[in-house]
């Protein structure tokens, strides 16, 4: 993707409703990713089913969270989270960039005062299997109506919305 697009411009609950940008393409530079994030999706039978992870704090969410500094650059960092959180080897999934999130941090918290994340889609094998690690509490394979009922506050909503146009 050359050019980004703006699909949305919300607030983010746990940066004291801060402004979250969200867009489909790359809208700023890998270097500058404080987290990544991916769409797991399986085709299975006609359906497309996306896999979601149920983390305490974070609630039903796609895999993925902060990048850390033994990550070389994003893209490890997506496929460590994605082992931490679902048990799928990361060098078994191929990562295509699909958008990027900027959120402007309004302080008193752990987080950088700019985040950038980063969102990729990723297609698991139809019997690949997942595990269940200690720090989530649950997966589940859902179908996209799914998703957008138990994630329909999550600011990456708009770009999984394109996402499933396009697949």
């Amino acid at each position: 993707m050359n050019e980004a697009k703006l699909l949305a411009a919300v607030s983010v609950p746990w940066l004291q409703d801060a402004p979250f940008f969200l867009y489909q393409g790359v809208a700023h530079e890998d270097k500058e990713a404080t987290a990544g994030f991916a769409f797991v999706y399986k085709h299975q039978g006609n359906e497309t089913l996306w896999l979601l992870v149920h983390v305490n704090s974070r609630g039903w969410d796609i895999p993925g969270g902060h990048l850390e500094a033994k990550d070389a650059t994003p893209t490890p960092g997506v496929r460590r989270e994605l082992f931490e959180e679902t048990g799928i080897a990361g060098h078994d999934i191929v990562l295509d960039r699909e958008g990027t999130g900027y959120c402007v941090n309004r302080g008193g918290n752990k987080y950088p005062m700019h985040s950038t994340m980063l969102f990729y889609s990723a297609e698991a094998w139809e019997d690949g299997e997942v595990t269940t690690p200690e720090e989530v509490d649950e997966l589940a394979w859902v179908t996209a109506a799914q998703v957008r009922d138990l994630c329909s506050t999550k600011p990456w909503l708009a770009l999984f919305n394109a996402i499933c146009d396009s697949k």
